[in-house]
């Protein structure tokens, strides 16, 4: 079926009212020339009303749309492009009083039901298996718009923050405090020495020993090692610095007192004090930060861990089996099959919808409310108005037309009521 051009079907409605009025004028005309008769009477009186009523629902449409030159009159025309504005504040606050106050909107969350529907959909594999299609081809057109130039800065911008932030000597205070608190460190101690003792025991640490032990003796004795047993004193001495050490550490980890527990306390305490008040040592980790910030090789590592990142994520995007896709389709999955399983969790999930819709509404009712207001008010009045008598004009002719045949025939109806005296006294 044709589509009729709004303008050509408004133009036609138009005409179409247009020949009510004068049929009814012609009426009227006509009747001045015959006898003067009751019939005559009543039809002149008809059509007299029906010009009366689609002359008076002709100036009614006319002046919403354009002025009309009537004194007196006229100031009270042309209405929708006189009040443009305030036809945007009224429908701005209509929306906000009827549709965005806060108590609708909760009614509304409460009427739907939210966590039972986001059940149900997610429950259904082909919903959860097109979020994650939707979800990577958001992902991968993010990626696909990024400014690698942008990012990379941003990256590096960030990682310059984070450094700046980063007080190394305070922090590091800190977490020693922490590890210290009620003698920690001395059971992280006792870790290390049973560490040491089962590394002194290995063979290969032993063989580690002489082989170094008989390197030195080539390298610092050349003549006495070629006449010395090299391997069989290589053997012994590791050996026997083994067997020491093992003792001597053997002995920290029975002894609390150890002088060498007490002496490791009493360096671990001196090196938070440095951290916390040795102003050299601060000027130094300072340094040590402007020189990260600056390191050339640590911003192209960052850098290339984000590309090899994004790399990695377009490639898998890109895949029919995506990785990332099964992961966001298991998890929304995994949400639907909790919300499912849990009633409770589905009345926290309305409650806390419930609470969020009543502080965000107000807010949410000004942004859309201004929007309404500001969109309207820059409008184009005249394209405005005639947008809108494009879209109801043709309903708008109607009212023409039946303000001429209602019209008509209230004044057939009046005319006989004016006549009936008239009439009964005949009788």
């Amino acid at each position: 079926m044709d589509v009729i051009d709004p303008a050509i079907a408004l133009q036609r409605a138009e005409r179409r009212a247009l020949s009510f009025l004068l049929v009814a004028l012609a009426i009227f005309i006509a009747t001045l020339f015959m006898p003067v008769h009751f019939l005559t009477g009543w039809v002149r009186a008809a059509a007299e009303a029906a010009m009366v009523g689609g002359l008076a629902d002709w100036f009614a449409v006319e002046a919403l749309f354009r002025r009309i030159p009537i004194p007196g009159l006229a100031r009270h025309t042309n209405i929708l492009i006189r009040k443009k504005d305030a036809l945007g504040d009224g429908l701005a606050r209509f929306v906000r009083e009827k549709f965005l106050d806060t108590p609708s909107v909760v009614r509304l969350i409460e009427q739907q039901n939210p966590a039972d529907a986001l059940t149900r959909w997610l429950g259904s594999y082909d919903n959860t298996r097109q979020l994650s299609t939707v979800l990577v081809k958001v992902a991968g057109g993010v990626l696909d718009v990024m400014d690698e130039r942008n990012v990379q800065a941003f990256i590096r911008r960030a990682l310059d923050t984070m450094i700046d932030r980063l007080d190394l000597s305070q922090s590091a205070a800190a977490i020693l405090d922490t590890l210290t608190r009620d003698g920690r460190h001395q059971a992280l101690l006792d870790e290390t020495l049973d560490y040491l003792v089962a590394l002194l025991n290995e063979p290969q640490t032993r063989e580690f020993i002489s082989a170094r032990i008989v390197e030195w003796l080539k390298t610092d004795h050349p003549k006495k090692e070629k006449v010395l047993p090299s391997e069989w004193i290589g053997n012994k001495g590791s050996d026997m610095i083994s067997a020491a050490v093992t003792r001597m550490l053997a002995q920290m980890e029975a002894d609390e007192s150890h002088q060498l527990r007490q002496a490791f306390d009493r360096a671990v305490a001196g090196f938070i004090a440095r951290l916390k008040h040795d102003h050299d040592l601060q000027a130094k980790l300072d340094d040590f930060k402007a020189q990260l910030k600056g390191d050339t090789a640590l911003n192209a590592y960052v850098g290339g861990l984000w590309n090899e990142w994004r790399s990695w994520v377009k490639q898998d995007l890109a895949r029919e089996d995506s990785v990332i896709g099964a992961k966001i389709t298991g998890a929304a999955a995994w949400i639907g099959q909790e919300l499912a399983r849990s009633e409770s969790l589905r009345k926290a999930l309305d409650a806390q919808l419930r609470d969020a819709a009543e502080r965000m509404a107000p807010g949410f009712a000004d942004f859309v409310t201004e929007h309404i207001r500001a969109t309207v008010h820059g409008w184009n009045a005249e394209h405005l108005s005639r947008q809108i008598r494009l879209s109801v004009g043709q309903d708008l002719q109607y009212i023409r037309i039946n303000g001429t045949l209602v019209g008509g025939l209230i004044g057939a109806a009046l005319y006989l009521i004016a006549q009936a005296p008239t009439l009964f006294a005949r009788g």
